[in-house]
């Protein structure tokens, strides 16, 4: 009777054990799913920005501005065959060198 009861407890056991495992990774995965759509909100909040600031410029940009370059640009690296131009939107364009 003991033995019967022994081996049902650790069935229970390993049964609970293989649960929280589950929980383990469901709760992983979530915190997973919750920092890709902070991430997401934020490039979209920056494109955004983006667009509200040129749709607010009075005329086309027609010769170089600083203000505007500071504001869009968030680096540019320079290759030996290529330029890399990364916006603060997080898009980037390459121009041949």
């Amino acid at each position: 009777m003991a033995d019967k009861k022994l081996s049902d407890l650790q069935t229970q056991m390993i049964a609970v054990s293989s649960d929280e495992a589950a929980v383990d990774a469901l709760r992983e995965e979530r915190q997973s799913i919750l920092a890709e759509a902070a991430e997401r909100s934020d490039l979209r909040e920056r494109m955004n920005d983006m667009i509200n600031f040129l749709d607010e410029m009075p005329q086309a940009i027609t010769e170089y501005s600083d203000v505007i370059t500071r504001r869009l640009v968030e680096k540019i690296t320079i290759f030996d065959e290529k330029i890399v131009v990364e916006l603060k939107s997080g898009l980037e364009m390459e121009v041949e060198a």
